[in-house]
């Protein structure tokens, strides 16, 4: 008797497999990070685990919790791999910068500049023995310092106009 899995069943076993994986990343993550022989490896995680506890519209949007236990970022990084994720940061950083003055001010420069922390991250995952995705296009390591530095100027505006 052959048993056909139902759509709900499916999915269910499709996260848990991403959760799986999301585990198995993080860990790589930690592996890489003492390699890297980072100094302060602890107070970086304990910084890291004080952004995923914030929830604000900047590193952990509301309308994104208790959808699935993963991220969506993190979902885009097993769908279509580090690099490209690295891609789309810079461009959803750049996004940010060109609509701050219209739309958001000072929150989609924190925005731009988080996709830019992320983008710098998956650099590092790319530039590492973990990942077969290949290494980011030296345009896109330029693009990402021209935007730190247009945000850097941006929010010394806003600061003046406190």
């Amino acid at each position: 008797m052959v048993m056909v899995k139902s759509q709900r069943q499916k999915d269910k076993e499709e996260w848990e497999e991403l959760r799986k994986i999301k585990e198995v990343m993080k860990q790589a993550k930690v592996e890489v990070v003492r390699n890297m022989n980072v100094e302060n490896e602890k107070e970086m995680e304990g910084k890291q685990m004080e952004e995923i506890k914030i929830n604000d519209s900047v590193n952990h949007p509301s309308h994104y919790e208790g959808h699935t236990s993963i991220e969506c970022i993190d979902a885009m990084i097993l769908t279509f791999g580090a690099k490209r994720t690295a891609e789309y940061c810079v461009q959803n950083a750049y996004k940010y910068i060109w609509r701050h003055e219209n739309k958001n001010g000072i929150e989609d420069l924190k925005k731009a500049e988080w996709y830019l922390n992320k983008f710098d991250e998956l650099v590092t995952w790319c530039e590492t023995k973990f990942s077969a995705d290949g290494t980011i296009e030296t345009n896109y390591l330029e693009i990402g310092q021209v935007l730190r530095g247009m945000i850097k100027t941006e929010r010394k505006k806003y600061e003046v106009n406190k």
